[in-house]
């Protein structure tokens, strides 16, 4: 009997010993901003996305004809890059894929040296040199 009561309390102390508190997550908050060129110019149609650098969901947003974008994230730091939509279709795609093109290729996917830092309740202001 004392052997099994030994064994009893090793797992019970063992379970306990793994009850931890469970990892607090920030929930999305909602986003704006701009994105920027230097020609000027909007990338209309293109797809912003953003590649969390730590614990985050990834995010994508439609970029409008004036360069703005919407959206939700997790406050954090993001890498952020470029994409034509994959869905869009007619002239969506058409313009989508004439915005593009003003993305110069570093932008055109993940690295880290294209680092946005997400707030909540700012302005993001991207700028593509």
């Amino acid at each position: 009997m004392t052997r099994l009561t030994a064994v009893m309390l090793v797992l019970v102390g063992t379970l306990v010993g793994c009850e931890g508190k469970p990892e607090m997550r920030s929930e999305p908050k909602p986003i704006q901003g701009k994105v920027s060129l230097a020609s000027g110019k909007a990338p209309k149609g293109v797809t912003l996305s953003l590649q969390p650098m730590d614990n985050g969901v990834p995010v994508g947003m439609k970029v409008g004809a004036d360069g703005s974008f919407s959206g939700q994230a997790i406050p954090g730091k993001y890498m952020f890059f470029f994409t034509v939509p994959e869905d869009a279709k007619g002239a969506d795609r058409s313009a989508a894929m004439e915005g593009i093109k003003l993305i110069p290729e570093a932008y055109r996917s993940p690295k880290e040296a294209n680092v946005v830092d997400v707030k909540s309740g700012s302005d993001i202001a991207i700028e593509v040199k």
